[in-house]
Formats: C-alpha cells, sequence, structure tokens
C-alpha cells in the first residue's frame, strides 16, 4: 500500500551539546506550518542543576504565546531530579501554558542526565561521580532505575 502525503508534519529536535562551563547545553526545537519553538538549557555537571533557561518563540498560533518566554526562566536553579516533570507541567500546562513546551521540555532535559557519562568518558573523568548522581536523580522516575 502507498504512503500518503501527510496532511500535517510536526519536527521535534533535541540535541545536547557539551558547553564552555563543563557542563551540557540542551536544545530542544519543535516546528511545524503553525509554530517554531526553541528551548536553551544549559546544564551543570555533576550535579545536574538548570543554570540558564532560554525560550524563543518565534511562530506560534496564538497573539499571548509570546507571554510564555519569560516564565522560562523559573527552571533556573532547578534540579533535575524528581518533582521536576510535576514542577514543569504547573509553570507551563492549563490554559494559561502551552502543551507542546511542557512535552518539549519533558523529552528533552532527561537527555542530560541519560548522556551526560559521555562528556566524562570524553574527558578521561572518572564516570563514577556522574554515575552516583544519576542513580540519585533517577531513583523512583522510572523502570529502568531499578536496576541502577
Amino acid at each position: 500500500m502507498k504512503e500518503k502525503d501527510p496532511v500535517f508534519k510536526r519536527h521535534f529536535e533535541n540535541s545536547l551539546y557539551e558547553n564552555d562551563h563543563g557542563g551540557i547545553t540542551v536544545i530542544a526545537h519543535m516546528f511545524d506550518i503553525i509554530h517554531d519553538i526553541k528551548i536553551t538549557l544549559d546544564v551543570s555537571l555533576p550535579d545536574f542543576i538548570i543554570s540558564n533557561a532560554n525560550l524563543e518563540i518565534a511562530k506560534a498560533p496564538g497573539g499571548r504565546c509570546q507571554e510564555l518566554c519569560p516564565r522560562i526562566t523559573e527552571l533556573n536553579g532547578r534540579p533535575l531530579k524528581h518533582g521536576f516533570t510535576q514542577f514543569v507541567r504547573d509553570l507551563y500546562a492549563g490554559s494559561e501554558g502551552c502543551p507542546n513546551i511542557v512535552n518539549m521540555l519533558l523529552t528533552s532535559v532527561p537527555l542530560a542526565i541519560n548522556t551526560s557519562w559521555m562528556i566524562a568518558m570524553k574527558h578521561g573523568l572518572p564516570t563514577e561521580d556522574i554515575k552516583t548522581t544519576q542513580k540519585a536523580q533517577m531513583k523512583d522516575v522510572c523502570i529502568s532505575s531499578k536496576a541502577l
């Protein structure tokens, strides 16, 4: 059966970079015909604390969407640990928020924890500190954390 052309297509891209501060920069980008949203977060290592958060909305369906940009700074100083998901929902869910921003944050930010060991290995650093912090951060978060 021939695949049909989509009526609508949405793109999500999550990228992680080593930043100049010895941590990770997480960039989440979502775009489609009516949206172009980019979230950039600097996350410190080995403690996994957001040190700088930025939200850019280049294109959105509503005029009030830009009002959401300053709110992202409430993530500054926030550790990536149990309770982060609820904090994001409280910050951006509901009629005064944006489900796309919630989804972007919840799919991209955990990658900082899941991939941090790669940076440690790249620099020949002991990965035990990172792994110990990962275990603490992921405790009771998902089924895979039971094996940690």
